[in-house]
């Protein structure tokens, strides 16, 4: 009888240990994901000519950390910007504007002007092939 208490009491205690351990892990987990979205928002917020020295200290976060969002940021206005440019030269191509002249009004070679409108044939053309 005294061996099944002292049993039930240690049960008890690992049993508490581990609803201590729980509660710490979801506090954990909780801010954790606070503390992501706090840095989503820090990282769609950066500028892309903020000085990265004084950045980094305003925001009490690592240098490596806003280098590599930098890095990020201006590889995703460069794309962007020539996704706009490539829509333009598509746009004015189906008005009938020549990749002579499109190439002069973008400081670009004709074969480049080509290229982008192949490539935007090709996209079109390639929904069709998977139906087949």
């Amino acid at each position: 009888m005294v061996c099944e208490v002292k049993e039930l009491l240690r049960q008890a205690d690992d049993m508490e240990k581990t609803a201590r351990h729980l509660r710490r892990i979801a506090f954990m987990k909780e801010s954790t994901r606070k503390r992501l979205e706090r840095l989503r928002v820090e990282f769609n917020a950066l500028k892309v000519d903020v000085n990265p020295e004084v950045y980094a200290e305003a925001k009490k976060l690592p240098l490596e950390t806003v280098l590599v969002w930098l890095k990020e940021k201006r590889q995703r206005e460069k794309k962007l910007a020539l996704e706009r440019r490539n829509r333009e030269i598509i746009r004015l191509a189906r008005e009938g504007y020549t990749n002579q002249h499109l190439a002069t009004r973008f400081q670009l070679h004709p074969v480049t002007i080509s290229r982008v409108i192949a490539a935007r044939f090709r996209q079109r053309k390639r929904p069709m092939l998977a139906d087949n």
